[in-house]
C-alpha cells in the first residue's frame, strides 16, 4: 500500500470523515495533500499516489494564534486545489478559548474563519472574482473540544457544502472551476497581520479530489 493510501486511511479515521458528496457517483476521491502529524510533514501526492513533495511542519498539531506565525503551504504543493472541477478539504481543529478570527486562507481563492459564538464561515472565489460563502451558525468551534470540518465543492453541481461534526451542511452555489493558481498557497492563520488569527490548533488536514491531474 502506498504512503498516500495509508495516510488517507489514517486521516479518514482521525477525522471520522465521510466520503465527500462529490464521490456520490461512485468515483472515490484521492488524497492529494495531507498533514502527517506523526512525522511532522505536509506531503503532496500525484494522482497515482506517489509522493511528489514534502515540507516540514510541527509534530502533533499546527498551532494558530497566540504569537504563532501563519503556517504556509506553498502554491506548488497545493496545486491540486487550483483550476479544479472538484475539491474536498477535511480538518480536525480545537480552539484554545472563545474568540473569532481567521483559520486559513488561499488568498483570493478560499477563506475559512470563525465568528463570534463559534460559527464557521467558508468563502470561495470564482475565476471571475465573485465571492460566495456558506455559514454553519451553530458550529460551536470555540468550545475547546475537537471539531471535524468538511468542505466540499463540485463544479458539476455548483455546490459548496460546509459541514461540522457530521451535522447538516450549509450550502452555497457557485459554478465553474476553482480559481487558477496565482502567487499564494494555503496559510493556516492570517498571513498578512491585517485581521486576528483564530486561536487553536489543526491536528488533521487533507485535500482530496476525484479529478485533479
Amino acid at each position: 500500500m502506498t504512503r498516500a493510501r495509508l495516510l488517507l486511511a489514517a486521516l479518514l479515521l482521525a477525522l471520522a470523515a465521510p466520503l465527500p458528496a462529490s464521490a456520490a457517483d461512485g468515483a472515490l476521491p484521492q488524497i492529494r495533500v495531507a498533514y502527517d502529524a506523526a512525522a511532522g510533514k505536509v506531503r503532496a501526492f500525484t494522482r497515482e499516489g506517489r509522493e511528489r513533495a514534502a515540507i516540514d511542519a510541527p509534530r502533533g498539531a499546527i498551532p494558530l494564534g497566540e504569537g504563532a506565525d501563519a503556517f504556509r503551504i506553498p502554491p506548488e504543493v497545493m496545486a491540486p486545489f487550483f483550476d479544479a472541477r472538484d475539491v474536498s478539504l477535511a480538518l480536525t481543529v480545537r480552539a484554545e478559548g472563545p474568540g473569532a478570527g481567521e483559520m486559513l486562507r488561499i488568498h483570493r481563492a478560499l477563506e475559512v474563519s470563525v465568528g463570534r459564538g463559534g460559527s464557521l464561515r467558508v468563502g470561495l472565489w470564482t475565476p471571475g472574482g465573485v465571492w460566495h460563502h456558506a455559514v454553519v451558525r451553530r458550529a460551536r468551534i470555540d468550545d475547546g473540544a475537537p471539531h471535524r470540518i468538511a468542505i466540499d465543492y463540485d463544479a458539476g453541481t455548483g455546490e459548496l457544502r460546509v459541514g461540522v461534526d457530521g451535522g447538516t451542511p450549509a450550502v452555497a452555489f457557485l459554478g465553474g472551476r476553482t480559481r487558477p493558481a496565482e502567487h499564494w498557497g494555503l496559510a493556516l492563520g492570517n498571513p498578512f497581520g491585517d485581521r486576528p488569527t483564530w486561536r487553536g490548533e489543526v491536528s488533521a488536514f487533507a485535500l482530496m479530489s476525484r479529478t485533479a491531474p
